[in-house]
């Protein structure tokens, strides 16, 4: 019995850790098991008037090997600022632009998308995304939420993120109180 115990517990760890080795992902529900990337927010400043700008910063780590589809979505009370998004990958900043920029009219939320292959965040695949956002109208909860997820290496960029389901779960969010 001993034996069999010891056996099953050797399946399992071995399963642990080929998981833990892969990439997941897919649809952007938020719960999957794998993870296309661990990411982190944060707004600078995190109270503005309306008219004024925050920065939002997003760290990137270990984005698995298919690379990563990276979404923010944020309250109409918020606009991204064209030309302002930028990644940093080991100290070199590189000038980027969404792949995607609009306002859904399923849940009526503002929907920004960034795709990279694994290649782009180097040999550490690590990077921070920086962009900013500027305040419409007053909204004491502004939340801006992000999620991870696959980049499906078997679809163009362009098919990675669908408006119209936008199929999103949020992995971390930050909260902008916005003054008039």
């Amino acid at each position: 019995m001993l034996k069999q115990i010891s056996f099953l517990s050797l399946i399992f760890l071995s399963l642990v850790l080929l998981s833990a080795s892969s990439c997941g992902g897919g649809g952007g529900a938020g719960n999957d098991f794998f993870v296309a990337a661990t990411i982190d927010i944060d707004a600078y400043p995190e109270s503005i008037y309306v008219g004024e700008r925050t920065i939002i910063t997003t760290y990137i780590d270990d984005v698995c090997a298919n690379g990563v589809v990276v979404k923010f979505r944020y309250p109409q009370s918020l606009h991204y600022v064209p030309e302002t998004a930028f990644l940093d990958i080991d100290g070199q900043i590189v000038d980027i632009g969404p792949l995607f920029n609009g306002l859904s009219r399923k849940d009526y939320y503002n929907y920004l998308v960034f795709v990279f292959p694994q290649e782009t965040f180097g040999k550490h695949r690590n990077g921070k995304l920086f962009f900013h956002l500027e305040a419409a109208k007053m909204n004491n909860a502004a939340r801006v939420a992000v999620a991870a997820t696959m980049r499906d290496t078997n679809l163009p960029d362009t098919q990675q993120f669908n408006i119209n389901d936008p199929k999103f779960g949020s992995d971390t969010e930050v909260t902008i109180r916005i003054k008039s």
